[in-house]
């Protein structure tokens, strides 16, 4: 609730690992720029995002709380594409 941020460079350092991963990140309208750095440095794919309702959102419509989905093998079939 919070603390995913701590463990987001461990998350990189062992992401070869990593074959899926689903992660809930809070308080997205100050920690954006950590967000954004994750997704650039994480080599799995982002495969599903939404906001969780529960958080609400900001004044400037920017929701409070994001539930990603990434996976190192995604499929796709036609309608996804």
């Amino acid at each position: 609730e919070g603390s995913e941020y701590r463990i987001l460079d461990e998350i990189i350092n062992h992401q070869n690992k990593i074959v899926g991963l689903i992660i809930e990140f809070h308080d997205v309208d100050i920690n954006l720029e950590k967000i954004e750095n994750f997704i650039k440095k994480f080599k799995l794919t982002l495969t599903h995002i939404h906001p969780n309702n529960s958080g609400g959102v900001n004044y400037y419509k920017i929701p409070l709380i994001l539930e990603m989905t990434f996976e190192k093998f995604p499929t796709f079939n036609e309608l996804d594409v």
